[in-house]
């Protein structure tokens, strides 16, 4: 698992794209080229084995902006809590759901192959895609966790 009042990267397993806050807007959370901006830098808390992820920047926290499949993730006033879990057995790659749920951070990929950098993020059913599986990188220094 993370270690708790650590910062990562959320990186993208589909498309190696980071977890991006908007810097103009503050709220918009998207799949962008990585780069050393606080803005794609995110702490996870474990609060009673879930999950609180702020950003670094602004101290937004990630959050869903309701609870149902196609709603954005965004940045947002109030702490949400998350349940991360091992994808399958590689013990480097996670899913990010909603408690309780079968919802999970989802980059949007349209049903295409390919994601361009600035694809949304969204709640989507679990399904094999790897655009719903993330790698936690190091903030400091981008190494990867596992």
């Amino acid at each position: 698992m993370p270690e708790s009042g650590n910062t990562y990267k959320i990186i993208n397993h589909k498309n190696g794209t980071a977890l991006d806050l908007s810097g103009s807007d503050g709220v918009s959370v998207t799949g962008w080229d990585s780069h050393d901006g606080d803005n794609q830098k995110w702490t996870l808390n474990e609060e009673d084995g879930l999950w609180v992820i702020v950003n670094v920047a602004t101290g937004k926290f990630l959050a869903p902006e309701g609870g149902d499949e196609g709603v954005n993730v965004v940045g947002a006033d109030e702490p949400f809590q998350w349940d991360v879990r091992n994808e399958g057995d590689d013990e480097g790659l996670w899913r990010i759901f909603v408690p309780h749920s079968h919802l999970n951070v989802d980059l949007d990929s349209q049903g295409e192959d390919e994601i361009p950098a600035g694809a949304r993020v969204q709640l989507w059913g679990q399904w094999a895609g790897d655009n719903q599986v993330w790698r936690l990188e190091d903030g400091m220094n981008n190494h990867s966790y596992s």
